[in-house]
């Protein structure tokens, strides 16, 4: 059976027992709580896969709670245990956001608590693979208008870009002119050089910003392509760049890897995900590293940052749809990561020390590898 996390909210200690009895059989792991107020303080303090709220509390009102701990966490599922589940107050815990009820005293039978308990966790996932798929046509919708943009536009920055280009060299060689008639200049026609110079560089580095946002927001229409590894990272890294600069300092250690066959997009995409996940894990700045290389059966990437690491109680939960330890997260990020990088039929995983940081390692296989394993 599942390893679910299950909290029990009734203030009757019988119930209570009986739960956790039950469920625990079979392989939950079951917290009761006999106060809305601690049932609050619970969610707070962990993630948990299902709640069982009953209605009638002597704190909080049974609705009153089930809004909370839904706007709390917002992929908790929620049974509710009531005597009045097919009138009104069970229509509004339904509005509230419960999955579904037992109603005393019929209903507290094992056979009838795990039925609607595996119920409610299969609509939870459902609901979760859901929601990660929208975020997924959301962001290529994104990315789609990202390319349309960045199409439309390359070619009004290039021409300016082109004459600026052009009009620095022909300065240069009219001072240089200058100077050999009137050596005297020669010290000025230096450091306006060195000016001309940083601004040619100004230059390179918003051509190289266009191309490589075009090459970011192109979407193959043939799917996976094969593709070099290093500069699939490298472009996520300059784009990284130049949105953080002065802030996180990121240094690129990217080797050789065989050509895979990738999503280039949603490679990309799974890099800056995790490169903003660096960046946020140290607020007042530092260093992120970030590097490719070969490993046995395909290539890996790693990313490695030096920020607070992920508290030990929350590393279970990490890749769970939803799970944030974030004010204002979606708890998406990690999950769709994870779901882009196996539909490659790669693996990512992370080791973390807290106060120490974290690095995550994203392996995908070589195009060999995965057509041995799909005839296996």
């Amino acid at each position: 059976m599942g390893r679910a996390r299950v909290l029990v909210i009734d203030d009757d200690e019988l119930i209570g027992d009986s739960f956790r009895l039950v469920l625990e059989a079979e392989g939950y792991t079951v917290v009761t709580a006999g106060s809305g107020r601690q049932a609050l303080a619970l969610v707070d303090a962990a993630d948990w896969d299902l709640a069982f709220v009953d209605l009638v509390l002597p704190d909080i009102d049974g609705l009153d709670l089930l809004r909370q701990l839904r706007a709390r966490r917002p992929g908790l599922a929620a049974v509710v245990i009531t005597g009045h589940g097919s009138g009104l107050r069970g229509f509004a815990a339904r509005e509230a956001g419960a999955y579904a009820f037992l109603e005393k005293p019929g209903d507290m039978t094992p056979e009838k608590i795990l039925t609607v308990l595996a119920n409610a966790l299969a609509r939870r996932q459902a609901e979760q693979e859901l929601e990660a798929a929208r975020q997924q046509v959301a962001m290529s919708e994104k990315l789609s208008t990202l390319g349309t943009l960045v199409s439309g536009v390359a070619h009004e920055i290039r021409t300016p870009l082109t004459y600026v280009s052009n009009n620095l060299f022909l300065v240069r060689q009219r001072l240089e002119q200058a100077a050999r008639s009137q050596p005297e200049l020669q010290p000025l026609v230096d450091e306006i050089a060195g000016y001309g110079k940083a601004a040619l560089d100004g230059v390179a580095r918003i051509n190289r910003l266009v191309e490589d946002l075009r090459r970011f927001a192109r979407r193959d229409e043939g799917g996976p392509v094969e593709a070099d590894l290093r500069d699939v990272v490298g472009v996520a890294v300059d784009l990284f760049r130049a949105t953080r600069r002065g802030r996180i300092d990121v240094r690129a250690d990217l080797r050789a890897v065989p050509a895979l066959q990738v999503d280039v997009g949603q490679i990309q995409q799974v890099v800056l995900n995790l490169l903003s996940n660096a960046a946020e894990a140290m607020p007042s700045g530092g260093l992120v590293r970030v590097a490719t290389r070969a490993v046995p059966g395909g290539g890996e990437i790693e990313v490695e940052d030096h920020g607070a690491g992920i508290a030990p109680e929350a590393q279970e939960h990490l890749f769970h749809p939803f799970y944030t330890t974030k004010a204002d997260g979606t708890g998406l990020g990690l999950s769709i990561c994870q779901r882009i990088v196996e539909s490659h039929g790669g693996s990512i995983r992370f080791e973390s020390r807290p106060g120490r940081g974290t690095t995550f390692f994203v392996f995908l296989p070589a195009r060999e590898a995965s057509r041995s394993e799909l005839t296996a």
